[in-house]
């Protein structure tokens, strides 16, 4: 298969438009619905604590901003492999931050319920990483935001 102008030329010379709806006999398990990727699905903790989570994929709209921001600024570092791992890991979350988590709820530090803001979510990620890790997993699954077709 090969990309060139915005359209697929596949091996048997049949035409895929780039950005077109098609039908296969794959939707069904690899199919995400786009409502669902747009405005994210809840990872709930419990039932009155969860995260409004958008998949971490090249879909997102977000991620080509979010990477320049909190990336870029670092490359050398993380091309000589250089970056110290509490820099990687605060890149992480912030990227993490500005293209996955929509908002969340129920959510307390010291005691008091607080807004799903950049400051508050770096403050809780870092001080839980096993918390941040079930998060990016699930953001990373794509099986979380796919489309309901049926068997």
């Amino acid at each position: 298969m090969l990309l060139t102008s915005g359209v697929l030329f596949c091996e048997d010379d049949k035409l895929i438009t780039k950005g077109k709806s098609m039908k296969s006999n794959l939707d069904k398990f690899f199919k995400t619905n786009e409502d669902s990727e747009k405005n994210g699905v809840w990872f709930n903790i419990s039932d009155e604590t969860g995260f409004l989570l958008r998949p971490f994929r090249a879909t997102n709209p977000r991620i080509k901003a979010a990477m320049a921001a909190h990336l870029k600024p670092h490359a050398r570092q993380i091309e000589m492999g250089t970056l110290e791992l509490s820099k990687q890991t605060e890149i992480n979350i912030k990227l993490f931050n500005a293209v996955c988590l929509a908002e969340w709820r129920g959510v307390e530090i010291d005691g008091k319920e607080v807004e799903c803001t950049p400051e508050n979510a770096m403050k809780l990620f870092l001080s839980l990483p096993d918390l941040f890790d079930a998060l990016w997993k699930h953001a990373n699954d794509f099986n979380h935001y796919k489309e309901d077709l049926g068997n």
